[in-house]
């Protein structure tokens, strides 16, 4: 079956890209919650989901948002966070976590402008890196689509005791 770019949400409003403050880290938590229970429960069962949002409650999000790090979101006109993703840069590489998108919001672009826009804010990256789960073959395509390769599996424990086999992916500038 051929995937259909989702128009009716994302192109009937203006999206506003914008960091995300600390004032917004709630929504944060609640965007994460969403798209973890629609990406993960399927592959990590429930219990392991509602574990891995009850550590999103820690003042910086679960550790996801380093004092080093800058999140960028995605904002619909009524200022609902729609989209996330953070990044930090180190010695010239670009690493990138937490890129999720609600799922109304998919296949609608949103995504494509968010990543943008942490690629562009790293300006001074070079490589650009992101790690997917091996069995989420839709964000290896997403990626792929915006040219990262793979470049090597790694097993890594997304949360205690939750490990995983993830895709490196790297998108090297020209």
């Amino acid at each position: 079956m051929a995937s259909q770019r989702n128009e009716t949400l994302a192109d009937a409003e203006e999206i506003i890209l914008s960091p995300i403050e600390e004032g917004h880290f709630e929504q944060l938590r609640e965007l994460y919650a969403v798209t973890w229970r629609a990406t993960y429960e399927d592959r990590l069962g429930s219990s392991v989901v509602s574990d891995m949002v009850a550590q999103l409650s820690t003042p910086s999000v679960g550790g996801m948002v380093p004092a080093d790090g800058h999140a960028f979101g995605a904002f619909s006109q009524s200022g609902q966070l729609i989209g996330a993703v953070i990044g930090r840069e180190v010695r010239g590489v670009a690493y990138l976590w937490g890129m999720y998108v609600l799922p109304a919001y998919q296949r609608s672009g949103v995504g494509r402008r968010l990543l943008a826009r942490a690629i562009t804010e790293r300006n001074s990256a070079r490589v650009i890196e992101v790690r997917v789960l091996k069995t989420s073959l839709g964000a290896q395509a997403f990626y792929e689509a915006l040219g990262f390769t793979v470049v090597r599996e790694e097993n890594e424990e997304m949360f205690s005791g939750v490990v995983q086999t993830l895709l490196v992916m790297r998108f090297v500038r020209a």
